[in-house]
């Protein structure tokens, strides 16, 4: 339609300048004209047919209804049947139904007064919310039964019972690690400018975790002052994830207009960000190639043996779960003290019980691989598939230090082994791209009932691709900065090199762009199962070629990416990971009324939360993630 109008008025442009009547051109004009029409006419018609469907989410005003002394307020989900022939109405209801794409219209999601909508005293109050809504749907020639009943919350009725032991356990946890952090900062300050102090009450001053903090980046990272683009890297990352997150929690909400999220999705846009899910295993690149470029350099001082990988293991362990473990403890008891409303049971209180039936999993990094299809902290799932990976990644560096002549040819081999193993998985279980299961009604039940999410994206086997690339980027990066001499590094780098950079960053989401162009409904599952193992290593690859080319360039892209702000940013981005899925949940979840979706309110939700997320961040790394990782590597030290 674009391509009519541009083409139509360039014509009609030409035709006044040149003063050409034409006769056979002006009718070509006027049919591109009414083409163009046609085109925004069956758009209209399109929206009319979803006005005539009856309102998909409806919630009467929650805080009135239990106000009073009588009150009663009932949240479920209906499905809609039909009782006569011939029902126009119920009929396109199906026909909507059936696509993907669009949320599930046989199923009405209702918020009900009872006292206001059905004042009748029938004493089974769920058999008097479901002929409250069933009366309503007959004025529509429709029927609904009641397929789930979230709750029904009378007046004064208390929501939660913080009483019970793991809301008092996350309390006592909390306490403690204040009391410490007060009693650390007023040693720190009595003992004043003396050398001699207590190396364990320090580790908890906030002067010094705070100093840590705001210092510059050469302080506590040498040998990797040409990595400082890895913090630009994650943040804008983190950012991404952020954005993403923002937009589920939003189709997950009651909506105000659920056209918003089911067009938006379905737009080459939509395509884009949900292509752009595979881009969330660039933390994974960066994660591996961190490990094998850092025991590379430990190599050079140090003999390296498979004796050491269950003391890096308990390593990487201790400094995760400090925030890792306080935050799904928060999510799994106080969570849902933080708020409350009509849709607050259904969008915190479901997920905080999963995170309290599943705590253990989650503390082990396992729950991805058991009861899966309950997901708690969604975002956590990068994190279980790190840990998983982190072994393997340490076993292959280390046998590999040991044959560098053979590295590279090994790594390669391995690169293709894991990309054909990732093509052989998705083809034989028909696995699907993100983008074709990036649905609203997916987004609803946080994709409960996709094999393709539970199965596969949350796998180990998701990221092995990725995770080969990171060990064989550590790898030529490590053998790159030792081959350079000093006046290599000084000197300006190659044309090509600059270009590769310059490219690699913005091919990513060009990529993503095309691969939401590509693999729409109704390809071959073939192709689309192919697609999967190919979208994985062009992503993979150029997240390479960015990491690898930016050693001594100055282009616009490392200007950026070494923003002072970004290494703050870079520090506390567990902290960020970690909260902004609850806080997100916690502006939605408390509102009482309708969520107004749009592109605007949805950018202004998404930089409200990115802010919120940061500011409790700060606090956390400091108080929580500084002090016990460097308790950990203190307990960590005598066994080096």
């Amino acid at each position: 339609m674009l391509y009519f109008i541009l083409y139509n008025f360039s014509y009609c442009c030409d035709v006044f300048l040149a003063g050409k009547t034409d006769r056979n051109k002006m009718r070509i004009g006027a049919l591109v004209i009414i083409l163009v029409i046609n085109a925004v006419k069956c758009k209209e018609d399109t929206e009319a047919e979803f006005r005539r469907l009856p309102k998909l989410f409806h919630l009467d005003d929650f805080d009135k209804c239990l106000i009073r002394k009588d009150g009663l307020y009932c949240l479920g989900i209906f499905e809609i049947y039909n009782e006569v022939e011939n029902n126009p109405v119920y009929d396109l209801i199906l026909e909507k139904s059936r696509d993907p794409r669009l949320y599930n219209r046989t199923l009405l999601h209702r918020g009900y007064c009872l006292p206001t909508r059905c004042p009748n005293g029938e004493a089974n109050v769920t058999a008097r919310f479901e002929r409250c809504v069933d009366t309503w749907a007959r004025t529509h020639a429709l029927r609904t039964r009641l397929q789930k009943l979230h709750y029904c919350r009378a007046h004064a009725q208390p929501i939660v019972d913080t009483n019970d032991l793991p809301h008092q356990a996350f309390l006592y946890v909390v306490y403690a690690l204040l009391i410490m952090n007060i009693v650390g900062t007023a040693y720190d300050l009595m003992m004043g400018q003396k050398t001699k102090k207590n190396k364990l009450l320090m580790m908890f001053s906030l002067r010094v975790n705070f100093i840590r903090l705001l210092a510059n980046q050469e302080t506590f990272e040498r040998g990797m002052r040409g990595l400082q683009v890895l913090n630009g890297y994650k943040a804008v990352l983190l950012y991404g994830a952020v954005v993403a997150h923002s937009g589920i929690i939003t189709a997950m909400a009651y909506q105000y207009n659920p056209r918003f999220p089911e067009k938006f999705l379905a737009s080459p846009v939509g395509g884009m960000i949900g292509a752009m899910t595979t881009v969330t295993q660039l933390f994974i690149l960066m994660s591996h190639f961190l490990t094998a470029y850092n025991l590379l350099v430990m190599s050079n001082k140090h003999k390296m043996s498979l004796a050491i990988v269950p003391v890096l293991f308990l390593k990487r362990l201790l400094r995760m779960l400090p925030i890792y473990l306080l935050l799904n403890g928060f999510t799994a008891t106080w969570w849902t003290s933080f708020g409350d409303g009509p849709s607050w049971p259904v969008i915190v209180g479901d997920e905080s019980q999963i995170c309290r039936e599943k705590f253990w999993y989650q503390a082990l990094f396992l729950q991805n691989w058991f009861q899966n299809h309950r997901i708690c902290n969604v975002q956590t799932w990068i994190m279980a598939v790190d840990i998983q990976l982190y072994i393997p990644s340490l076993i292959i560096t280390i046998l590999l230090i040991k044959r560098r002549s053979w590295a590279l040819p090994i790594l390669f081999s391995l690169l293709g082994a894991a990309t054909v193993l990732t093509g052989y998985v998705t083809l034989a279980n028909q696995y699907k791209p993100t983008f074709t299961y990036m649905t609203p009604a997916n987004f609803r039940v946080l994709f409960e009932n996709d094999r393709n999410f539970t199965e596969f994206f949350l796998m180990p086997i998701n990221c092995l691709i990725t995770m080969m690339m990171g060990i064989l980027l550590g790898f030529m990066y490590f053998n790159k900065r030792e081959r350079m001499t000093k006046a290599e590094k000084k000197s300006n780098v190659s044309k090509f090199v600059l270009f590769l950079h310059l490219t690699s960053a913005p091919m990513i989401f060009i990529w993503c762009y095309l691969c939401g162009l590509l693999i729409m409904d109704g390809q071959d599952p073939v192709f689309m199962a192919l697609m999967m193992p190919i979208e994985r290593l062009t992503v993979a690859l150029f997240g390479f070629l960015f990491i690898y080319t930016s050693t001594n360039v100055k282009s616009v892209f490392t200007s950026f990416f070494t923003w002072k702000s970004f290494r703050v940013l870079g520090r506390v981005s567990m902290s960020i990971s970690m909260v902004h899925w609850a806080v997100n949940k916690i502006l939605v979840g408390n509102r009482s009324l309708l969520h107004d979706s749009s592109l605007g309110l949805l950018t202004l939700d998404t930089i409200g939360v990115f802010v919120i997320s940061y500011v409790i961040a700060v606090p956390l790394t400091v108080i929580v993630e500084y002090p016990m990782t460097k308790m950990a590597d203190k307990l960590l030290s005598f066994l080096m």
